[in-house]
């Protein structure tokens, strides 16, 4: 594994590498080291991480996990290229790049027209730092409720934000009215420019419903998800129930009616009739209510509901266009898990073998066709029969 980012106190580039191996009966995670550049190429990045693992034997490398920048993708061909010639044109198995750094961005891209980032930014900004601004606010609202700082770079982080600032609007209009009335200062900023562009919209409270209970449709799956435990066999079905999830608000029931995890990530959304009618999008019951207790008129409450159908096709389309479902052996991989062993035991056995091909071609299994029949007789099968009779004496 590893991640290349800004260092902010050296102000140059950090690689850092984690590798993990099977050892003692459990899957073990090491640092290896941080490597510190200027330049961040496919090509410097490749030579610094064959460095550091000039001690391990890199024939025995299975697999690299990384984010999604193309600088990455770029480094992932050159080390393919670099492998097959070293050994004998084995490859490494690929599952994708991050799958949460893709949902971040998805999530993001859901919601660019809106700009609610800045909205949320500008309402912690024009407290943050500022003792007179916030004894202002806590002495005409008589709250001590303040908006939280809005994160950047990782959009499904801001579940609390948006809610703090669903919560801290009523004492919010209570602020700016003041300031309107000239009992306090006017603070002549672009955070309060912000905020009071956002007042005159009727619709600010049902968009931030709506960017709620997104980020609460995501919350589950990116905290399971974000740990070290080796989760692979539960990824491809948590995600594809994430992505039909997103898709039952906007899509009719009969198109995700026996969908399979590959076909999810074809599903052309632009087919308008796969769609339901802007009417009946399901945009959160948060979002009906405020737009039931408001005069707004219909045909922006129409917009409205188009706006957030389009939103979810924006994110479904970004998930789609990176997902690790895509991958035969994320989707394979499901036959690890005991559950599906006792309810399905033919399919994972059939799964089981597909996943074995994959690695003799791949050139991963040493021994070759002998290996993988011994892999599935000897390894997958046995362990098989253990866990489906386990869950059939729990259940």
């Amino acid at each position: 594994m590893f991640d290349e980012s800004f260092n902010s106190t050296t102000k140059s580039k950090q690689l850092d590498l984690h590798v993990r191996f099977w050892s003692n009966g459990y899957v073990q995670s090491r640092y290896m080291g941080s490597h510190f550049m200027g330049h961040g190429t496919a090509q410097d990045l490749l030579k610094l991480i064959k460095e550091a693992l000039h001690q391990l034997d890199r024939s025995r490398l299975v697999s690299v996990s990384m984010d999604g920048p193309n600088v990455n993708w770029k480094l992932m061909d050159l080390l393919q290229h670099d492998h097959a010639e070293k050994y004998g044109g084995a490859q490494l198995v690929s599952v994708g790049s991050c799958g949460l750094h893709t949902l971040h961005n998805a999530f993001r891209a859901g919601f660019s027209m809106w700009h609610v980032d800045k909205i949320l930014k500008a309402m912690h900004t024009l407290f943050h730092n500022v003792p007179a601004r916030r004894e202002d606010y806590v002495q005409v609202t008589k709250s001590i409720l303040f908006p939280k700082p809005f994160c950047g770079h990782r959009w499904l982080e801001n579940l609390p934000v948006v809610e703090r600032a669903l919560a801290a609007w009523p004492s919010l209009m209570l602020y700016v009215n003041a300031v309107f009335k000239k009992q306090l200062p006017n603070p002549k900023t672009a955070s309060f420019d912000t905020i009071e562009a956002a007042l005159k919209d009727p619709l600010i409270i049902a968009k931030m419903h709506f960017f709620m209970t997104v980020a609460r449709t995501f919350h589950p799956f990116m905290k399971k998800y974000q740990t070290d435990e080796p989760v692979m066999p539960f990824l491809g079905k948590v995600l594809a129930e994430l992505i039909k999830s997103l898709l039952r608000r906007c899509i009719k029931r009969e198109v995700l009616m026996d969908i399979t995890p590959l076909q999810l990530t074809k599903l052309d959304l632009a087919d308008k009739n796969l769609l339901l009618l802007p009417q009946r999008v399901d945009i959160s019951l948060g979002a009906e209510s405020t737009l039931k207790d408001s005069k707004i008129a219909e045909l922006k409450v129409l917009e409205f509901r188009r706006d957030c159908m389009q939103g979810l096709s924006n994110i479904v389309r970004k998930v789609q266009k990176k997902s690790p479902l895509k991958y035969a052996t994320v989707r394979q991989m499901e036959c690890l898990d005991p559950s599906l062993m006792f309810r399905d035991p033919d399919k994972c056995k059939n799964q089981m073998k597909s996943l074995v091909q994959t690695f003799l071609k791949d050139k991963q299994l040493t021994g070759g066709v002998p290996a993988g029949r011994n892999s599935f007789e000897r390894g997958y099968e046995p362990k098989f029969e253990y866990h489906a009779k386990l869950f059939s004496d729990l259940y």
